[in-house]
């Protein structure tokens, strides 16, 4: 498979999606305090989760020969193409990367809640 791991591609413009995969995280996640720095660094941080993410499903969804091409378009920042790619294989991106967010979003706040329950089960038993 292409190495994904190289691929310095970020397939969309991620600010429209920021704001979606950070309303409530940090107060759902107990982290409501955290310095506007810090959240912007955790916020960072997790849009590069995201999109690996994306990249990583994408790949599973077109195969090597296909996505190779794709990121080949991506890095020559030919989106028409990429666009034409995508839309032979019926892969809605903004639809995939939404559903990314929001599967992130869910585990982040899950294991910010199992994490608070240990400490609490810990502080009990103390």
């Amino acid at each position: 498979m292409t190495n994904l791991n190289q691929a310095k591609v970020t397939l969309t413009d991620t600010t429209k999606y920021t704001k979606l995969a950070t309303d409530d995280i940090f107060k759902l996640m107990g982290f409501s305090n955290l310095s506007e720095d810090k959240k912007k660094e955790l916020t960072t941080k997790m849009m590069e989760t995201i999109n690996a993410r994306v990249i990583n499903r994408l790949s599973k969804m077109l195969g090597e020969k296909k996505m190779k091409q794709f990121l080949e378009c991506m890095e020559k920042d030919d989106k028409a193409d990429a666009e034409k790619l995508l839309q032979n294989e019926a892969i809605e991106m903004d639809k995939l990367i939404v559903e990314e967010v929001l599967a992130y979003k869910l585990e982040m706040t899950k294991s910010a809640q199992a994490i608070k329950n240990i400490m609490i089960k810990k502080t009990n038993n103390d």
